[in-house]
């Protein structure tokens, strides 16, 4: 099997979106991975919100549309089965490239050195154009696709990370497992069930864990008073924080800051 680069570039979009769909012709592929910020390829077939070290890889004359938010996107398309790049020996090695190349829209994560691999073959690219170097850069390409795939996650790995990002976000709002599961898009029992599986906490106990935290910090370090940090840290009250508190700290507030500070009442 053959392949031929058709198109590359590594660009920053800062507010973007296709006016209309654009497909590939046959046998068209193409990679785009964000560097940094966040894009939404949609397509006939679903919605991909992808960030920072996640790519996409477009086939099989997938119809798509980019929509993009202060995002750096590297990018290169290729033909398979033609042009003068040999790739038998990869697919060989790496059989998992026939399922990839099965694809419509497949996105991942990258678990390998994608980002290297693509970062290495557009710079040779823009330098020195299509060559010795480029070729084998290309192959790396591949492999490091390969790679990834292999190691992609289950959906359910996918949900409870999905989750744990969001959360990580927006811990100091007010929060609640509803809104969790409906930024993920599955239903709340689901992905509770999911999340105690993977982290051994139900996704309350994470949420309050991260927030318990950051209060802790902001008591070693600020003069705040209780019910503000109550606030600042996501709690509803002054009351709710304290029990938390206690029951993961196993102490009271007066207590952790020492003793000598009259910051709270209790």
């Amino acid at each position: 099997m053959n392949a031929k680069i058709s198109y590359h570039y590594q660009k920053n979009f800062a507010d973007f979106k296709m006016e209309r769909m654009h497909t590939h012709d046959k046998g068209n592929f193409e990679v785009m991975y964000i560097k940094g910020g966040n894009c939404t390829v949609a397509t006939p077939f679903g919605e991909h919100r992808l960030s920072a070290g996640e790519f996409i890889l477009l086939g099989n004359e997938c119809p798509h549309l980019l929509e993009a938010q202060n995002a750096t996107i590297l990018n290169i398309e290729f033909y398979i089965k033609a042009g003068d790049i040999n790739i038998d020996s990869v697919m060989r090695e790496y059989p998992e490239l026939y399922d990839i190349f099965e694809q419509r829209a497949l996105s991942l994560s990258d678990k390998s050195e994608v980002f290297s691999a693509l970062l290495s073959l557009v710079s040779e690219l823009r330098v020195n154009g299509e060559g010795l170097c480029s070729e084998l850069l290309f192959k790396r390409l591949l492999i490091e696709i390969a790679r990834t795939y292999k190691k992609r996650e289950s959906p359910s790995e996918h949900y409870v990370r999905a989750a744990i990002d969001y959360i990580d976000a927006h811990f100091c709002e007010r929060l609640s497992v509803s809104d969790v599961a409906r930024e993920v898009g599955i239903n709340r029992s689901y992905l509770q069930s999911l999340f105690k599986s993977a982290t051994g906490k139900t996704i309350l106990e994470y949420i309050n864990s991260l927030r318990i935290a950051k209060a802790c910090f902001i008591m070693k370090n600020t003069d705040l008073s209780v019910v503000d940090i109550a606030l600042d840290c996501g709690f509803a009250s002054r009351q709710h924080f304290m029990y938390i508190f206690k029951a993961q700290t196993g102490m009271t507030a007066r207590q952790y800051r020492g003793g000598n500070k009259d910051y709270e009442r209790e």
